[in-house]
Parts: C-alpha cells; sequence; structure tokens
C-alpha cells in the first residue's frame, strides 16, 4: 500500500498530521475528472453529428442524381442499375409503387 504524510490546518489553526491517503484516494479527483471529461466529448461529438446529419435532411447516398444519370448515359450504368439506382437516389427502394414511372410505356413500347 501507499502512503503519504499530509500536513492541514486545523479549524483552530493547528496544525494537523494526516497519516495514510491511499493511492486511490489522490487520484480519484484526476481519474474522475478524465472520466468527466470523457463523458462530456461523447455528448459533444453526439450532439455535434446530430446537427451535421439534421441539417444535410437524410443521409447521402453517395451519389448525385447528375451523377447517376452521368454513368448511365456513358454505359456504365445498365437500365436496370440505373433504375435502381435512382430508386434509391429518391428515397423509394422500400416501397413498392402501383405504376413506376420506368415501366411505364406506350403500345408501341416507347418510354
Amino acid at each position: 500500500m501507499f502512503s503519504v504524510s499530509f500536513v492541514n490546518i486545523g479549524p483552530a489553526g493547528a496544525v494537523v498530521a494526516r497519516q495514510g491517503s491511499s493511492l486511490f484516494v489522490r487520484l480519484g479527483p484526476w481519474l474522475a475528472a478524465v472520466f468527466g471529461g470523457l463523458i462530456v466529448f461523447v455528448i459533444v461529438m453526439y450532439i455535434l453529428r446530430w446537427i451535421a446529419v439534421s441539417k444535410s435532411g437524410k443521409r447521402s447516398s453517395g451519389f448525385t442524381m447528375e451523377e447517376i444519370e452521368h454513368l448511365h448515359h456513358n454505359g456504365t450504368l445498365s437500365d436496370e442499375e440505373y433504375r435502381l439506382a435512382r430508386r434509391a437516389a429518391l428515397g423509394l427502394t422500400g416501397r413498392k409503387l402501383p405504376a413506376d414511372e420506368d415501366e411505364r410505356t406506350d403500345e408501341d413500347g416507347a418510354v
């Protein structure tokens, strides 16, 4: 066990010697300060992340509609990949729509 002698001034101004302060008692306030600082840091980062996400609305899927159209016109994306990427960018991936505008054609098969 680690012990250190301290000298304190008592209530009447008398010098009082204190024996046996443990290492935990000496380091306890520092450990509490570090732990408290960590908690504050995590809370601040969570709030900043929440603000950043709320300002942008939804999280980005990584591509803009212009980029998806450019990839489709270059031939990088097939028609089916373009349709799926466009629906994902618009946030329509989980919905089943009665008539998807990509699937609507006239009698000649033209879009």
